[in-house]
């Protein structure tokens, strides 16, 4: 999958998917956009939907991410690599798309610490 999103210096995804997980955890510039009042969201989930919304990698009508594509698109590695926009994507990441090798021990951790908390 990394080989594919090597050969586009931006990928633009037209909806929320899945896909925007991978494509994040890809670390490969990448933006969304979908309309805000058609989905909706957990209040966690919110909060990082407006931290990608506010770094530029969220959209939330097709004028904007058009315009910001425009904007970024000669040099979008320059916008991507900027501290807050990676910020932002690891905080996704980590939250909501997060990648390990021990990915077991992970789940255990989170039922273990799931179950003591109900």
């Amino acid at each position: 999958v990394t080989q594919v999103y090597d050969d586009h210096r931006l990928i633009v995804v037209d909806h929320c998917t899945s896909n925007i997980g991978g494509l994040l955890t890809a670390n490969k510039p990448c933006l969304f956009y979908w309309s805000k009042p058609i989905h909706k969201y957990t209040v966690f989930a919110e909060n990082i939907f407006e931290i990608l919304n506010k770094t530029g990698i969220l959209h939330y009508t097709p004028e904007s991410a058009s315009d910001f594509t425009n904007l970024i698109y000669d040099k979008p590695e320059k916008w991507w690599n900027q501290q807050e926009v990676q910020e932002a994507r690891k905080q996704f990441c980590q939250k909501l798309a997060l990648t390990t090798e021990n990915y077991i021990d992970s789940w255990l951790e989170e039922i273990e610490r799931n179950f003591h908390e109900s």
